[in-house]
């Protein structure tokens, strides 16, 4: 039994010092699963809420009876060439766009309390209006003539990379 205990440590070392490879980098064992920066890796989020009636949750204070209004959340800090997930929510009676001048960002018609995951990558630097581009309400509900003129409109700001 006193011999058992060294035997089975001798072994274990032995078998130990074959694992060991001499020839193996530095990291070898460790778990580096970096493929650049950190910074590139992890996608930027942000989020555009639209909305034509202060009873939404989360209206601006200064939205009034009928208003319009736009509220946009990490829009002014992006990067170009870095994407950005935008989710976009119609907290709206009527359906609503998202569109940036001067750049292809565009999100379609989006219905009444919906929403949609959009992601996107700036191509140049400056800071952008973003706005609703709609016009009245097909439906005769909502009889104002421009989304944007009444309160649907925010900016988004693009740095250099």
């Amino acid at each position: 039994m006193r011999l058992i205990l060294p035997l089975l440590l001798l072994s274990a070392a032995m078998i130990g010092g074959c694992v060991n490879n001499d020839n193996a980098p530095s990291n070898a064992g460790t778990n580096n699963t970096t493929m650049g920066s950190s910074t590139n890796m992890t996608m930027m989020t942000a989020t555009i809420e639209l909305g034509d009636t202060p009873a939404a949750p989360g209206a601006p204070a200064s939205a009034g009876p009928g208003s319009m209004y736009l509220k946009a959340t990490g829009m002014d800090a992006l990067v170009v060439g870095k994407p950005v997930m935008v989710n976009v929510t119609n907290k709206g009676t009527t359906t609503h766009d998202v569109v940036a001048s001067g750049t292809d960002f565009k999100v379609a018609d989006l219905a009444a309390g919906k929403s949609v995951v959009v992601t996107w990558t700036p191509t140049k630097d400056g800071t952008f209006d973003i706005y609703c581009d709609k016009g009245a309400d097909p439906t005769g509900q909502v009889p104002i003539a421009d989304h944007r003129a009444q309160g649907m409109a925010g900016k988004m700001t693009v740095k250099k990379a």
